[in-house]
């Protein structure tokens, strides 16, 4: 079993969604897409994290990783709910997917075609 990640943006990400009413799994969820963003970067302040970076890093897990539309979406997810809500950034990125996935009524494994 992996062991968490236990830097200060973990843990108040953790405590943001305890706060925000997200259930256990879905705590874990999030949790682990905002640990495995931290982990591809180094460890690099997340507050360093370009706009860019976060769209290359969804790309690398959609094409080089492969990852199924549903596993996307719980990343993408728990990643938006960090940035905005932990963070305080609303990029356009967000608008961007918020849009596809809208347009498509669910994410389909083409939804990061617009990047």
């Amino acid at each position: 079993m992996h062991k968490p990640l236990q830097t200060p943006w973990y843990n108040k990400t953790v405590k943001s969604l305890q706060l925000a009413g997200m259930s256990d799994r879905t705590q874990q969820c999030y949790a682990r897409a905002v640990r495995m963003l931290m982990e591809h970067f180094g460890g690099k302040d997340p507050r360093d994290i370009t706009e860019e970076e976060l769209q290359e890093y969804l790309l690398f897990r959609r094409n080089d990783c492969n990852w199924a539309s549903s596993t996307l979406k719980i990343c993408y997810s728990g990643l938006k709910f960090f940035f905005v809500n932990v963070l305080q950034r609303d990029w356009h990125i967000f608008e961007i997917l918020k849009a596809q996935r809208e347009q498509n009524g669910g994410f389909s494994p083409v939804w990061y075609t617009l990047l």
